[in-house]
């Protein structure tokens, strides 16, 4: 599917991962991808999202009390577009009916198009890789407040996590195991 603000290809930040990059100039206030998936129930969510978490896939949109949209499947290119602590989208829910992804400022063709997936509480297999000078270090709403030791703690699950289902060390574990994926 064709669309008419950006291409998908390899991300600068995240190498070895796909994102959503302008083709052209793009004002502020733009709505330039809704996002698309199959409607999924909160349970099924809970189920599917290990799988999701395991392949190092963040493509679950909480939609509503009742849903959720899973982008892996029945999805369009939106699933493409990035977190960054410093964003240059946003993602609106409207009505908790459907949820676009809206610019918040200029931007330029060529730019890596990203926008705050804000999660209520880190996660220790997605550690925030974005390289902002703002970057929080961990996928999480602006306002979080760590609790003593928590991010001592959440470094060494990280660790655990990496050694144990993936054999790497390194921070960027996904993009590394996808990219040797792709050379098999």
């Amino acid at each position: 599917m064709f669309n008419p603000y950006f291409i998908v290809r390899e991300s600068e930040m995240l190498p070895g991962v796909k994102g959503a990059f302008a083709i052209r100039d793009i004002p502020k206030g733009t709505q330039i991808v809704q996002y698309r998936g199959k409607l999924i129930s909160k349970e099924l969510s809970e189920k599917i999202s290990s799988n999701h978490r395991d392949r190092g896939e963040l493509w679950i949109f909480t939609l509503n009390d009742k849903y959720d949209i899973d982008g892996s499947r029945q999805g369009n290119e939106s699933r493409y577009v990035n977190h960054s602590c410093d964003p240059n989208c946003e993602a609106i829910n409207y009505d908790d009916d459907e949820v676009w992804i809206e610019t918040i400022r200029d931007i330029k063709k060529g730019e890596e198009l990203t926008y705050d997936y804000g999660f209520d509480e880190p996660d220790e297999a997605f550690p925030c890789l974005c390289g902002s000078p703002k970057c929080r270090k961990w996928i999480v709403v602006k306002d979080y407040k760590f609790k003593p030791g928590e991010h001592e703690e959440l470094l060494q699950k990280q660790k655990e996590f990496l050694e144990e289902n993936i054999g790497v060390d390194d921070k960027t574990h996904f993009a590394i195991k996808k990219k040797k994926e792709q050379k098999c």
